[in-house]
């Protein structure tokens, strides 16, 4: 019986540490995750605007690209607000 308890608590030790990695290894992913998804709106962002530009400036094609655009940065009932685009998934 003692040594199925000492098995036990060897094991419970291993998961343990198994576990701490895996939740750091979680939160890397995590954050690696958000900074993707705030470079992609950034870029998102920069590229609606220039189409915003070339449009008002008659570049054939980017009309139907602020159009396409345009529907992440629908109204989302906030008045005197910067473009926020919805979440798309």
């Amino acid at each position: 019986m003692l040594n199925e308890a000492q098995k036990d608590l060897a094991l419970y030790t291993k998961l343990q540490t198994v576990e701490r990695e895996l939740s750091r290894l979680s939160e890397m992913v995590s954050d690696t995750r958000m900074l993707a998804g705030a470079e992609l709106y950034q870029f998102a962002r920069v590229t609606y605007k220039m189409s915003k530009i070339a449009a008002s400036l008659n570049v054939p094609g980017t009309k139907s690209i602020v159009d396409d655009l345009g529907l992440l940065y629908a109204p989302q009932g906030r008045s005197n607000q910067p473009d926020v685009p919805l979440v798309v998934q």
